[in-house]
């Protein structure tokens, strides 16, 4: 270990392992505990002593509590002023002393092993004590500084919220005496503040020193939320009564002590919030405290139980005995029968919660009136009574306009063709064949007849009404003829249709927008078909098939003006059937249905697009002769093609308007619901999704940055 000349290096053993510190009095003043075993101490040769008047620096302490650093600098004497000022790359909190320097100053830097504050440097400047606070993040967190007296004490970031679970104080002791000739006082405890952040000045100037060896002495003492002013105790075998006396008089609270609280006590406690003292005393002797306004009541454990429990049953003797009364409430937003299963529930329920009802209470609803019958104890009154004030209240509403635009478009193209021929000779055509055997000969096809009662060999026409260019060819004796049909059709056709409907639904109740449509299709079945008339046979039924679009909306109001929706989408109609024609079961067709379900958070009066839901269909037959259908050059004799191609779009424009008259105020937040909404189980990645923050109404809703177009969504205008 490297020491300067005239530094005393002194060890001592504390109640949490051993302390080393240079100076005097260092370790006796770190933490609580019984009074330290002094060792041996080594010195170094003397050196030249500095006269008594400069500024010197006596002890520097690095605490963490809450996750708050503060780094404190004991002088010895107060310093003039300060000036304090961040500085980046590094990082590091630069704070200027004003005072008498000594005529050799000394350069020193001490190392932490604290995760925010890397080291503490000590050095001289334009005739002022530079103090440098090292940083171990990129940039300095929030601080302030202050001095009070000879302190000068640096606050590094917020202090967190300590009520919920016990903290952890970190407490890092480097000692750099300056002078061991002269007694090191006591570090005065600091007024408790907030520290709010500095003014940063945009300028900086370069700090100069250099690195050397650090001593550093670390404690972990839990610290709970203690606020009581700080006291210093001493006993040796002290009776508890006279520092339930002592701490009586510091706290300003009346402490009383049972008879049965009987000890003797030995403790030292140095710097502690008396409510902390007190709770260690008690601690220490199984003993337990109770307050009641200014009365703070100390037994042990047992007794108070006891007469917890005697309170406890004396309060369920005086229910049984406190008269009853009866009470009519009038609901007018709820139904009455509706409390009743509530409050019923809560009073069968074992979820160790209080009571709505005691268990003489009755509690009755008339449905006609919505009158709510209530006999009770007057306690238990008053608690639903409150209940019946928080939930009977007028519920926000939404208005749900939709505009449903279903565009389809078709086109279908038709090619047929029809050709025969016919050839007949023998006596009766005036050509015999002049042999005995064949006397008749005649070739031709066996299909429908063209003109002139040619039949068709090969018969592949458009469809029916198409129009078609026929050519006839015959001979003078009528022996030979041959007749050629040509026919083909197109169709194309657009439809738009645009409903809007409209409902009224209130907070987190769903609500149902329905555009469908029942179709009864004819059905030749041997047998009985459900939803027919009835008879059998091959008799002609109908089935009926609901097809169309379902569009269902829960909408869920925020206090800031926004409507998280979770909507649910259905549109279904008739395919063709999966069963071919000819196998002598029923031609049912099938039923295509497409779903569709999202989250969206959206501010009230602004306008989204569920869209998506597209069908392209694209069908090609070809009819023919086999073979010959295929030959090249000629293959268009021996066939026939029909070609079509449907496209149908679905899009839906929803708005969510609020109803007027109706203050969401109480409800949660936009960001309350969505982070909510993102917990639940099932809950997909879609939904953890910053919520829609652009407005749809100009075909855009902006959800992360991103447009919808950008995230895929086929988002279009509506011009109506």
């Amino acid at each position: 270990m490297t020491m300067r000349q005239g530094w005393m290096i002194q060890a001592s053993r504390t109640a949490v392992g051993v302390c080393l510190a240079l100076g005097l009095g260092a370790c006796a003043a770190q933490v609580p505990g019984p009074t330290p075993a002094a060792v041996p101490a080594i010195t170094a040769s003397a050196r030249q002593v500095e006269p008594a008047d400069p500024l010197l620096i006596q002890e520097v302490r690095l605490t963490e509590t809450a996750g708050q650093r503060r780094v404190q600098f004991q002088f010895s004497q107060p310093p003039h002023g300060i000036d304090y000022f961040p500085l980046r790359d590094p990082s590091r909190l630069v704070i200027d002393v004003q005072g008498p320097i000594a005529s050799q100053p000394q350069v020193e830097t001490y190392d932490t092993l604290d995760q925010l504050v890397s080291a503490v440097r000590i050095s001289t400047y334009q005739g002022r004590i530079r103090l440098v606070i090292d940083m171990e993040s990129e940039e300095v967190p929030p601080f302030s500084v202050d001095q009070r007296e000879s302190v000068i004490t640096a606050y590094l970031g917020h202090k967190q919220d300590v009520s919920a679970t016990p903290q952890m104080s970190n407490t890092q002791v480097l000692m750099a005496a300056e002078d061991t000739s002269a007694d090191i006082p006591g570090t005065p405890a600091p007024a408790r503040q907030q520290p709010q952040p500095s003014q940063l000045p945009a300028d900086a100037v370069p700090e100069s020193g250099q690195r050397s060896s650090a001593l550093i002495a670390r404690a972990e003492v839990p610290e709970p939320a203690y606020t009581g002013t700080h006291i210093s105790l001493d006993f040796r075998n002290a009776d508890i009564h006279d520092v339930f006396r002592i701490l009586a008089d510091v706290s300003g609270f009346n402490i009383i002590a049972t008879d049965d609280v009987q000890a003797r006590v030995t403790l030292k406690l140095v710097e502690v919030p008396w409510d902390q003292a007190l709770d260690v005393l008690l601690q220490a002797n199984g003993l337990e405290k109770m307050q009641s306004g200014n009365v703070v009541t100390v037994s042990t454990s047992q007794r108070l139980e006891q007469e917890r429990t005697a309170r406890l049953a004396a309060k369920q003797v005086e229910q049984q005995l406190a008269d009853l009364e009866t009470v009519y409430l009038t609901i007018n937003y709820v139904k009455a029968t509706e409390v009743v299963e509530l409050i019923s529930h809560e009073a069968d329920s074992d979820g160790g919660g209080v009571a709505l009802m005691s268990p003489r209470g009755t509690i009755a609803a008339d449905s006609t009136s919505n009158v709510l019958i209530l006999r009770d104890t007057p306690e238990h009154i008053v608690a639903v009574q409150e209940l019946i004030k928080n939930i009977d209240i007028q519920t926000p509403q939404v208005i749900i306009e939709s505009y449903i635009v279903t565009a389809s478009e078709n086109l279908a193209r038709d090619l047929g063709i029809q050709w025969g021929s016919r050839y007949a000779t023998g006596p009766a055509s005036g050509n015999p064949t002049g042999v005995n055997f064949p006397g008749t000969l005649g070739v031709g096809g066996v299909g429908a007849l063209g003109t002139g009662g040619v039949p068709f060999i090969a018969d592949f026409p458009a469809a029916l009404g198409a129009p078609a260019l026929d050519l006839f060819l015959g001979s003078l004796d009528g022996s030979q003829a041959l007749n050629l049909r040509l026919s083909a059709l197109e169709t194309q056709g657009k439809a738009r249709v645009i409903s809007r409907p409209r409902v009224v639904t209130i907070n987190n109740t769903p609500a149902q927008i329905r555009n469908r449509r029942e179709v009864r299709v004819p059905i030749i079945s041997g047998n009985t078909v459900v939803g027919g008339p009835g008879t059998t046979g091959g008799s002609d039924a109908f089935e009926e098939f609901d097809v169309g679009i379902t569009l269902e909306v829960v909408p869920q109001i925020s206090s800031d003006g926004y409507i998280l929706l979770e909507i649910n989408a259905e549109s279904s109609e008739l395919a063709t059937p999966s069963i071919p024609a000819g196998s002598g079961f029923p031609q049912i067709p099938d039923v295509l249905t497409r779903t569709a379900s999202s989250n969206i958070l959206i501010k009230a009066g602004d306008t989204f697009v569920l869209g998506g839901i597209l069908q392209d269909d694209l069908r090609q037959d070809e009819t023919g002769i086999p073979y010959l259908r295929n030959l090249p050059g000629f293959g268009w004799l021996f066939r026939g093609k029909n070609r079509s191609k449907t496209k149908d779009e679905l899009l839906v424009f929803t708005t969510p308007r609020l109803t007027a008259g109706v203050s969401p105020v109480g409800l949660p937040t936009a960001q309350q619901l969505w982070e909510k909404r993102s917990r639940r189980p099932g809950a997909t990645a879609s939904d953890r999704l910053p919520p829609a923050a652009g407005t749809a109404a100009e075909g855009v809703w902006r959800e992360g940055g991103l447009s919808e177009r950008e995230r895929g969504w086929d988002t279009r205008r509506l011009d109506c």
